[in-house]
């Protein structure tokens, strides 16, 4: 009896092993994946975007590296849209083991990265959950090399959850979707350590961060979702506040933004069957497609991102709502 034990628990330990393998190389193909297609639509795109958004802190990584001021550095490079670094110092040592690659290689990376952790960690429970990596907003985030698949990892593995000091207007929802005080306690341990340690190499960067942006006309295009002609629909994310996901949604309405999609990543977390992320699958590629056959017109990307609010809305916002509501005002037991 005691041997046909050992065996069970050898055979169960064994399934463990070849499922955690299983979602290893799965998570590595969907990081080459989004790697590879992020390298080759930065490649697609005017050699002037470099590698977009991540163009930024890559730039401030590498004055970290050398001892320079992060800041002012920044402005004396070109880059894709404004000379000035709109990150907070914590970006720069987040993008550290970037920083010897090529530019676009270096966004390339990083995408695919984010993308390996995020497929390991949706994948815990099950394998369909996988189909967020189809919806538009993880499209954009590859076209933009933005942080939203690696804060979002980093959301369901919450020993990482300090990272969210390095895009703060994502930090707020992220904190929202924890159901646990330890991950609470892990985001103020992880993020002070990093916000600490910027502190020391330069006491000064709050100040100079909080310039840059008040002094930036680029900051105009974020916006709150709750303070637009929207908000009486997003209100009603309050009415499931006893759940992680209404909590997510109602933070989200809550912080500064903008429209381009992949800052609203995280609202597909709210699905908690096939149907409902394929649902939000197909809502999210039908808005996002309606630029293309009716182009929106604007001065600059500020005056963009308001003209994309209704798409938004129509394409994140309402089908998250509609998933909240499908279940009730209780924590789910299937939760991630």
């Amino acid at each position: 009896m005691a041997r046909w034990t050992r065996w069970r628990r050898a055979g169960r330990w064994g399934a463990i092993v070849c499922a955690v393998k299983r979602r290893i190389a799965l998570s590595l193909a969907i990081g080459c994946a989004y790697g590879l297609l992020t390298y080759w639509l930065l490649v697609l795109r005017n050699p002037a975007t470099q590698a977009s958004d991540f163009t930024y802190p890559w730039l401030a990584a590498r004055a970290v590296a050398h001892g320079v001021d992060p800041y002012s550095d920044v402005r004396t490079h070109p880059t894709p849209h404004e000379h000035a670094l709109f990150y907070p110092m914590p970006a720069a040592f987040v993008a550290l083991p970037f920083a010897w690659l090529p530019v676009q290689i270096a966004g390339a990376a990083f995408v695919g990265v984010g993308c390996a952790l995020l497929a390991f960690a949706i994948t815990k429970r099950d394998s369909w959950r996988l189909l967020i990596f189809a919806t538009a907003a993880a499209f954009q985030a590859a076209w933009s090399v933005q942080w939203s698949p690696l804060l979002m990892a980093s959301a369901l593995w919450s020993p990482a959850l300090g990272l969210i000091v390095a895009k703060p207007n994502l930090a707020l929802p992220l904190l929202a979707y924890q159901t646990s005080r330890r991950a609470i306690l892990y985001a103020i341990i992880g993020g002070g350590a990093l916000l600490a340690v910027s502190l020391a190499l330069e006491p000064a960067w709050p100040l100079h961060w909080y310039q840059t942006i008040h002094n930036a006309p680029i900051a105009s295009q974020y916006r709150v979702p709750i303070l637009t002609p929207w908000a009486l629909m997003l209100l009603l994310a309050a009415l499931r506040w006893r759940t992680r996901d209404g909590r997510l949604v109602l933070a989200m309405a809550c912080v500064p933004q903008n429209f381009f999609f992949y800052d609203q990543l995280p609202l597909f977390l709210v699905a908690r069957t096939r149907l409902q992320l394929f649902f939000m699958v197909i809502v999210s590629w039908l808005a996002r497609m309606i630029p293309f056959f009716h182009p929106m017109r604007a001065v600059d990307n500020a005056e963009l991102s308001v003209k994309y609010i209704p798409l938004m809305m129509l394409g994140a916002y309402l089908p998250a709502l509609v998933c909240i509501f499908e279940r009730p005002n209780v924590e789910s037991a299937d939760d991630i």
